[in-house]
C-alpha cells in the first residue's frame, strides 16, 4: 500500500538569479533525468549541453532516504552546423544512460540530436605547491646577485661564493597531495549513425553495447567501436511521402540483452527479439502492444494521442499481483493515458508475431485538459515528451503532467496522488550555479492519497509541465524535473 511521498531536496539550474517573474533561460532547462545502476548517482541534462552530477550522501538516516549533493558539472555537447543540410545542431541533451562503474570510474552516455559521446568520470588526485618547500627570500637573494653578476649585460667576474648561497642548500618546489577533483573525460564520440534527430539512447544488459534511437531507425553499437554499428530497425519507407509513423524512444530490456522495445507515433510499442531475427521492422517485430484507440474521440483526434511519448520496462522483481518482474511488464505513455502492458501474457496475434492489443492497466493522467483538446492539438502540444516510471518492484508507477502535477498509481490503480511541484522563492546560486531550495513535506492521509502543504487544485495552465520522472534503482528516492528545476521525493518510508 503506498505509505506516502516525503519532499526530500530541491535543485536550481541557473546561470544567474532571476529577477521576480523574470523567466529562466532556455538553455537552464533540464531536458534528461538518468539515476546509476545503483542509484548512488544522478545525472541531470540541460538545454544548454550541460550535464550536472549528483551523488548520494554518504551518511544515510536512520528513517527515509538519504539526500544527494552536486559533484560536478561539465559541457557535454556543443552547438554545431551541418553544412551539408545547412542546419544547426543544437546542443540540447536528449538522452542519457549510465554503465556500471570499472575501478572507482563511472561512465556515462549522452546525447543530442547528433552525437553520442561515452563519459568516464572520476576522481582525480590534486597537488599543490608545498608551503615549507619553498624559500621565497633564498629566490630574491639570488635573483639580485645575479644582476649584480652581469646576467642581462657585459659579464663579469663571480664573486665569490657564499655559504648561504651554496648549491646544496638551494631548495626545490615540491608538490604535496591536495585532495581530490571529479573529472569528467570524453573516452568515445559515436559519429554518422543517424541522418535524422535521437531521442534515446539506452545501454544493453551486456555492458558492451548499447541501442539509440531517431525518428526513423534504431541502431546498436559497441562501446569499443565507434565507427561501427548495425540497423535494428528501418522504418523509412521508399517515398517519404508514404511515411505513416515515426519513432518516439526506444529502449533495452533490463535483464535480456536479446531484447529491445521502441514505440512509435501510432501508439504501438514492438518489441525486437534478435535470437528469432537481426532486424525488428514494422511487422517483423516478435511482440506487439497496442491498446485500442478511445471511442468517445473523433478518429483522427483518437490517433494523434495515441502517439506513445515514453515507455520503459519494470526494472526489478516484484509487480503485479506479487509476480510480475525482470522486465516482464512494460509501462507506456500517451498523452492522456499511462498503460501497463504484462510481457507474459502475450498471445499471438498473428502467425509469426505476439503481443497483446489490450492494456492490463489503463490509468488517466491530466483528464483536466480534456476539454482543451482541440485547442492543444492545434498549438502541437500533444506532442510534447512525458516521461513515465517504474517502481524496482514494479508495484507503482509515476510520470509528470502539464500544470507542473505529478501523478503518481499503485499496482491496482485506484489510488492516484497529485503532487504540485512549486519552488521555493529563488535564492542566490551556489557552485556550479545550482542551489537547494528549501524543502517542505508531503504527508499521506489514511486513504494513502498524498496530501502537500503546497498542494494546489490542477489548473489549466499548460506554459509549465513535468518533463522527466525517474525512479531511483534502489527505491527510496524518486525524481522530477519541472523547467529548470529538479526536486528529489523520499519513498522509502
Amino acid at each position: 500500500m503506498w505509505n506516502g511521498m516525503y519532499f526530500l531536496q530541491s535543485f536550481r539550474n541557473s546561470t544567474g538569479v532571476s529577477a521576480p517573474g523574470e523567466m529562466d533561460e532556455e538553455k537552464d532547462l533540464i531536458s534528461s533525468l538518468a539515476y546509476g545502476d545503483d542509484g548512488k548517482f544522478l545525472a541531470a541534462g540541460d538545454r544548454g549541453g550541460r550535464i550536472t552530477v549528483l551523488q548520494q550522501n554518504a551518511e544515510r538516516p536512520r528513517t527515509g532516504a538519504a539526500k544527494y549533493h552536486i559533484v560536478t558539472q561539465f559541457q557535454s555537447h556543443d552547438c554545431e552546423f551541418d553544412y551539408l543540410r545547412s542546419a544547426e545542431i543544437p546542443e540540447v541533451i536528449n538522452s542519457m544512460s549510465w554503465l556500471k562503474s570499472v575501478n572507482n570510474s563511472q561512465f556515462l552516455l549522452s546525447t543530442n540530436d547528433k552525437t553520442i559521446k561515452l563519459w568516464r568520470l572520476r576522481q582525480r588526485r590534486m597537488f599543490m605547491d608545498a608551503e615549507e618547500s619553498f624559500d621565497e627570500s633564498n629566490y630574491n637573494d639570488m635573483q639580485t646577485d645575479s644582476q649584480e653578476s652581469g646576467w642581462m649585460g657585459r659579464p663579469q667576474a663571480p664573486p665569490p661564493v657564499e655559504e648561504e648561497h651554496d648549491i646544496n642548500n638551494v631548495q626545490l618546489p615540491s608538490l604535496a597531495a591536495d585532495g581530490f577533483q571529479p573529472v569528467a573525460t570524453a573516452t568515445q564520440t559515436y559519429l554518422h549513425g543517424h541522418a535524422y534527430h535521437i531521442n534515446s539512447v539506452s545501454v544493453c544488459n551486456d555492458m558492451e553495447t548499447f541501442i539509440s534511437g531517431c525518428d526513423l531507425r534504431v541502431n546498436i553499437w559497441h562501446l569499443e567501436h565507434p565507427l561501427k554499428t548495425f540497423q535494428l530497425v528501418d522504418l523509412k519507407p521508399p517515398a517519404m511521402s508514404e511515411l505513416s509513423e515515426v519513432i518516439t524512444g526506444a529502449a533495452a530490456h533490463p535483464t535480456h540483452g536479446n531484447i529491445v522495445g521502441y514505440a512509435t507515433s501510432r501508439g504501438i510499442v514492438n518489441i525486437v527479439d534478435t535470437r528469432m531475427r537481426a532486424r525488428g521492422d514494422a511487422g517483423d517485430a516478435a511482440m506487439t502492444f497496442k491498446h485500442p484507440l478511445d471511442a468517445n474521440l473523433d478518429q483522427y483526434d483518437a490517433e494523434i494521442l495515441s502517439s506513445v511519448c515514453d515507455f520503459s520496462f519494470s526494472p526489478g522483481s516484484g509487480g503485479l499481483g506479487g509476480g510480475g518482474g525482470n522486465g516482464s511488464l512494460l509501462l507506456a505513455r500517451d498523452f492522456l493515458t499511462m498503460k501497463l502492458y504484462d510481457m507474459r501474457k502475450a498471445p499471438p496475434i498473428s502467425p509469426n508475431t505476439r503481443g497483446s492489443d489490450t492494456a492490463v492497466k489503463v490509468l488517466p493522467v491530466q483528464t483536466h485538459l480534456q476539454p482543451r483538446l482541440h485547442t492543444l492539438i492545434e498549438q502541437e502540444l500533444v506532442f510534447e515528451r512525458f516521461e513515465c516510471t517504474m517502481s524496482p518492484c514494479g508495484n507503482r508507477m509515476a510520470t509528470g503532467c502539464f500544470s507542473d502535477i505529478v501523478c503518481v498509481y499503485n499496482d491496482a490503480g485506484a489510488v492516484k496522488d497529485d503532487v504540485k511541484a512549486d519552488p521555493p522563492a529563488a535564492q542566490p546560486s551556489d557552485e556550479y550555479n545550482w542551489q537547494e531550495c528549501q524543502r517542505f513535506r508531503a504527508t499521506s492521509n489514511r486513504s494513502g492519497r498524498v496530501q502537500d502543504v503546497r498542494r494546489h487544485e490542477p489548473q489549466s495552465e499548460i506554459s509549465c509541465r513535468v518533463s522527466s520522472a525517474q525512479w531511483s534503482p534502489d527505491g527510496a528516492t524518486v525524481a522530477f524535473t519541472t523547467a529548470n528545476r529538479l526536486f528529489l521525493y523520499d519513498v522509502s518510508r
